[in-house]
């Protein structure tokens, strides 16, 4: 199994033309984050450039200890946070419960990503 520190190295080096198929007309990567309200996606994040950025821990995206008995996100609205010059992560805001009205808006918000 690869060690945190092989990791970090493949990540920061990524390159979409070392894949055989190549870049495919792209030129970046973006991982959108999707999921419930409070479940640490932003969290996730900090983490994230954490890692990465092998320094003192930053909140970057202001993430709150999840209080008690509540179930609200903090994030309201879609913030991009680029972790290499081609890899950035999409910090999207978390939705109560699974139904069609908020799987639209996922697809709004991937929409949303694809004319960018």
């Amino acid at each position: 199994m690869d060690t945190i520190p092989e990791l970090t190295h493949y990540i920061k080096n990524f390159k979409l033309e070392d894949f055989s198929s190549r870049n495919q007309g792209y030129d970046r990567v973006l991982l959108q984050l999707f999921g419930y309200l409070g479940h640490g996606k932003s969290s996730f994040i900090n983490t994230c450039k954490y890692v990465l950025e092998d320094g003192e821990y930053q909140n970057y995206t202001n993430a709150k200890k999840p209080q008690k008995g509540g179930d609200q996100g903090d994030t309201t609205e879609r913030v991009t946070y680029p972790l290499t010059d081609i890899m950035t992560l999409v910090d999207n805001r978390g939705c109560s419960k699974m139904d069609n009205y908020e799987t639209a808006e996922f697809l709004a918000q991937l929409g949303k990503s694809m004319s960018e």
